[in-house]
């Protein structure tokens, strides 16, 4: 879906899709909501640069809920485990300061960020911390139509042997 050589255009895309899930109407936004967010999360798995994917999908996911909050419950569990592979390597490299208004002051400066390659913007931790946040955001709209099925997830992973993921 997604094939752009020029990350900067792929960025565009994504952001300019971000904003338009709101202008769809209802019913087209109830037919599209579950291929768009799959597409979304295969384009999340090839990203060198998660942010603008996990952006758009948050979007996504909120219109989406806001017309129908049962129209993503075939796509729970898949989405789901799409942010445990992408939070699961992020949070152990990120490097949080420790207080939010640090967080916040790193996401002031990221402006800078954006004229770098994605390759150095992936290595950046203010960078994955905008993923993790975003990602982050995904869960809390999902946890409020699934919670049960957020809980049950969860559980599951967290008796798995896999130590990165627990």
């Amino acid at each position: 879906m997604f094939i752009f050589r020029n990350p900067k255009v792929k960025n565009n895309v994504l952001d300019a899709l971000s904003r338009m899930t709101w202008l769809v109407s209802r019913e087209r936004l109830l037919r599209c909501a579950c291929t768009m967010a799959t597409a979304l999360v295969a384009a999340l798995k090839r990203a060198p640069d998660p942010f603008h994917v996990t952006s758009c999908l948050s979007q996504v996911l909120d219109a989406a809920n806001g017309a129908d909050p049962f129209v993503l419950e075939p796509v729970v569990e898949t989405l789901m485990n799409a942010f445990v592979r992408q939070v699961a390597p992020l949070i152990s490299l990120c490097t949080f300061v420790g207080r939010f208004q640090n967080l916040i002051f790193h996401l002031q400066i990221s402006k800078e960020i954006a004229n770098r390659s994605a390759v150095e913007a992936a290595n950046d931790p203010v960078e994955r911390s905008r993923t993790v946040l975003e990602i982050f955001t995904c869960c809390s709209i999902l946890a409020r139509t699934f919670q049960e099925k957020l809980v049950n997830f969860h559980i599951a992973k967290m008796g798995g042997n896999d130590e990165a993921l627990r």
